[in-house]
């Protein structure tokens, strides 16, 4: 589970930016919203949503997560490559070559996987080599550990383990371009602590660039939403799931026109391409005539929440942590809004999974759904990008039950679009004159 993250020099991020998922206890505020971090009083927000203008920064955070899994699973590691994922604050000269730091504090979702209470990850890096990297525990009880520690100048040979990690002599060879985490995630030998760490968080984060969408358990996709759409209000009353087929007439001409090497090539691109599944929705009209109507037939709607609600299920059932940017996009804002109470639901949300997600969509901006730190707002100003929360306000000011979608379309919070009406028509009207007398 994701407790806090912490960038620095990243993007459009220029000066240090914490998103907390802290969930301080409020009694007035919606303590279902919120769940227990392992082995502690602590609670920890179960969704937090972020609010902002185009290019203010929203994507930053998603993609700083994104990171963490890139250079962990590294698939195109070379000693001799500089690191792809280095990508500063451009606007400042000092910065254009400064390091990027990500810190992220996380616990695992079971107890008892391993006896810490939560872990602090904290890594620097430029264009051609790790700068720091640092693994802390915080065990049950006592202070907090240190699992390993990189500097700079450090090697394989001086790099500094936890000796509880380590038997004496044993080492695990990096590259200086490398992350020491990825070093160990792919090593079979490595302590059991660190690969089970690594693992996790190349598992935790699920963005969609870096996994497919697949089925819950032992579902399709198909049966998932057999039984859910029916509830979703699109007129859908089943769902029929089938492996695409190669009509055989096609086959025949391409066998009479094609040489036996472009057939053949062809043949096997076709059973590729094919080797999917389509899917068609039953529908009744008024007369109960019932008929199916393709997936790519369908609207854009039914198509996007077709395709996220396996991906909810699964992060749902394993506690999993959700990144959807632009969650609304396509959808009704009753359907995002029922995807967030999902997450919400601790009937539901048995595992402790956790969303994050971005959107422009101000009837998500809720009292009735989100705490005040579940809010979040994205603001850019002279191109940096900084982050701040609804439970930052006065709390007499801003209670649990303000308004909040009402009083941040009046610009209260922020966080909006600056949009020059006036200086938009008359550079339409230079345009047009220019055009003109071209």
């Amino acid at each position: 589970m994701l407790i806090q993250l912490a960038i620095k020099n990243f993007k459009s991020v220029r000066d240090e930016q914490i998103i907390d998922f802290y969930a301080p206890f409020k009694r007035d505020e919606r303590a279902e919203n919120t769940f227990p971090q392992p082995e502690s009083k602590i609670r920890v927000l179960r969704a937090v949503g972020f609010y902002g203008p185009n290019a203010a920064g929203k994507t930053t955070v998603f993609d700083a997560l994104g990171t963490i899994i890139e250079m962990i699973v590294d698939p195109d590691f070379k000693p001799e490559k500089n690191i792809k994922w280095y990508n500063p604050y451009r606007f400042d000269p000092v910065l254009r070559s400064s390091p990027t730091t990500i810190e992220l504090e996380f616990a695992l979702p079971v107890s008892g996987i391993l006896p810490y209470r939560s872990f602090r990850y904290e890594v620097s890096y430029d264009k051609t080599h790790y700068v720091n990297e640092r693994l802390y525990a915080v065990p049950i009880t006592g202070r907090r550990v240190t699992l390993f520690s990189r500097g700079e100048r450090d090697t394989y040979k001086t790099i500094k383990v936890n000796s509880g990690l380590l038997k004496e002599g044993e080492r695990i060879p990096f590259f200086k371009n490398q992350a020491y985490i990825s070093a160990v995630w792919k090593a079979a030998d490595a302590p059991e602590t660190l690969r089970t760490i690594a693992s996790y968080l190349c598992g935790e984060f699920r963005l969609v660039k870096y996994f497919k969408t697949s089925a819950i358990r032992s579902l399709s996709r198909g049966k998932i939403a057999a039984a859910l759409l029916p509830y979703a209000d699109f007129g859908i009353k089943g769902v029929v799931e089938r492996k695409r087929t190669i009509d055989p007439e096609r086959i025949a001409t391409m066998q009479k026109y094609l040489s036996k090497e472009e057939f053949e090539a062809t043949l096997a691109s076709m059973k590729k391409r094919n080797d999917t599944v389509e899917y068609e929705f039953s529908h009744t009209d008024d007369n109960d005539v019932k008929g199916l109507i393709k997936l790519d037939e369908e609207s854009d709607g039914t198509q996007a929440f077709f395709r996220i609600l396996p991906r909810v299920l699964e992060d749902l059932d394993n506690g999993f942590t959700m990144l959807e940017d632009e969650i609304d996009t396509s959808m009704h804002p009753f359907l995002v809004e029922f995807i967030i109470r999902l997450f919400n639901d601790p009937e539901v949300n048995v595992n402790n999974a956790q969303l994050l997600f971005s959107t422009h969509n101000m009837a998500l901006l809720s009292e009735s759904l989100l705490r005040k730190d579940q809010i979040w707002f994205a603001e850019k100003r002279d191109g940096v990008s900084t982050y701040f929360s609804l439970q930052d306000f006065d709390d007499k000011k801003v209670t649990p039950t303000s308004p909040f979608a009402s009083w941040y379309a009046e610009g209260r919070f922020g966080s909006i679009p600056r949009i020059d009406y006036d200086g938009f028509v008359n550079a339409i009207k230079r345009l047009r004159k220019e055009a003109a007398n071209a």
